[in-house]
């Protein structure tokens, strides 16, 4: 995305056109998305992020702002006639927004703003598009042809190819090229190694918690053993939607076997350690998700001097990064209890322990899947614009 945003403002010397990025219902994931947006492209942009996630209220400081997160719509509306006036000296502005109906409401406001008041060229960029665009298609046909390009960006494009919407034909694929450098940087899934992770009886297929629980009992002192580092194991665990299973599983972890537990979710993100049975809530973070978790590390001994199991459901199965392998920060270890199988998701969710980290990884300690033949009855995956259907949808 960022390549393409890249060339389409070098091919456009005159008239910049203004990006456009939807993302999905999910803040963290639009905030690391943000970031690396800032960082790649921010000498070139102003960037707006349009979610309810930090309130800004305009002051004189408004154009000195990094990010600007949740700016009021006047604020924005005088950015884009001071930025269309003869002579602007000001960057021309770039939004990231959440897929959800309070952000669309703005981003079409700011479309027609800028085709009908400016003339301005506007670029869509849906990333994560198989959700994204697919589920806020209907708002967006009008506005289909009134953007000079739209771009798709997807690991699992598979849910948009099966849809059948005339308009899919008309983009055109452009698959990643695994160069050689690719290959030898890059871990995937096939880098790794599998697990049956336990042998519980079929009547036990649908209980996602009890393939948790069993399975870190299962393999403790595998879990429990510190790295050749001397760091202890962060795991991933993907639980059901629902935040009622979040909160069992962090305390029947951290009790049954004295692991702490970090569990995200629509609530925001909570710590369990021994000295904060209750919790520590962190109701939202400014920095990117792997960031986080090394300054759980460096703030909270206890975290840096035990496993960490991180719970969640839609808020860890997509998008978000993990690992910060220059701070020796990698997942190694990933739990997929058989209630996903749908592929799409099953293959974003072996994302996460995916990425640019094979060159650094222990031979003797890799990555590890645990899993099983998918048998029985599933529960359902539930919604799929949101984390839990009993929470408030992010804004």
């Amino acid at each position: 995305m960022i390549r393409a945003i890249r060339i389409a403002y070098k091919d456009s010397p005159q008239s910049k056109p203004i990006p456009f990025i939807m993302t999905t219902n999910h803040s963290q994931l639009t905030l690391q998305t943000a970031n690396r947006l800032h960082q790649s492209l921010g000498n070139k942009y102003k960037l707006f992020v349009l979610n309810s996630m930090y309130n800004y209220h305009p002051n004189q400081l408004f154009f000195q702002e990094r990010i600007v997160y949740n700016p009021p719509l006047e604020a924005v509306d005088n950015y884009l006639s001071r930025f269309h006036a003869v002579n602007a000296d000001i960057k021309p502005p770039m939004f990231v927004a959440l897929s959800n109906s309070f952000q669309m409401k703005k981003v079409l406001h700011f479309i027609d703003e800028l085709v009908d008041g400016y003339d301005s060229p506007v670029n869509l960029y849906f990333d994560e598009a198989d959700i994204t665009y697919l589920h806020t298609r209907n708002d967006w046909i009008p506005y289909l042809y009134r953007c000079k390009s739209i771009t798709l960006i997807t690991a699992t494009p598979q849910p948009l190819l099966d849809s059948k919407f005339d308009e899919i034909d008309m983009f055109q694929p452009y698959p990643v090229q695994q160069t050689q450098e690719f290959e030898t940087l890059y871990m995937n899934h096939l880098d790794t190694e599998f697990v049956d992770y336990c042998k519980l009886p079929l009547t036990f297929a649908a209980d996602p918690n009890t393939h948790i629980i069993e399975t870190l009992r299962t393999h403790y002192n595998h879990f429990a053993a510190p790295l050749s580092n001397g760091k202890f194991r962060k795991i991933i665990a993907i639980s059901t939607m629902y935040m009622s299973d979040h909160l069992f599983l962090a305390q029947t972890i951290l009790r049954d076997f004295e692991f702490n537990a970090l569990t995200i979710n629509a609530a925001g993100i909570r710590l369990y350690t021994k000295s904060h049975p209750d919790s520590i809530l962190f109701p939202s973070i400014k920095t990117e998700f792997c960031q986080f978790l090394q300054h759980l590390d460096n703030t909270y001994p206890e975290v840096a001097q035990r496993p960490l199991v991180i719970l969640g459901n839609r808020r860890i199965d997509r998008g978000v990064t993990f690992q910060l392998p220059e701070h020796d920060l990698i997942i190694r270890d990933i739990i997929i209890p058989p209630h996903i199988k749908k592929v799409p998701r099953l293959i974003q969710v072996l994302g996460r322990i995916a990425g640019y980290i094979k060159h650094r990884i222990d031979k003797q300690e890799k990555v590890r899947i645990y899993t099983n033949p998918r048998k029985g009855v599933a529960p359902s995956e539930g919604p799929t614009s949101s984390d839990e259907e009993t929470a408030p949808l992010p804004r």
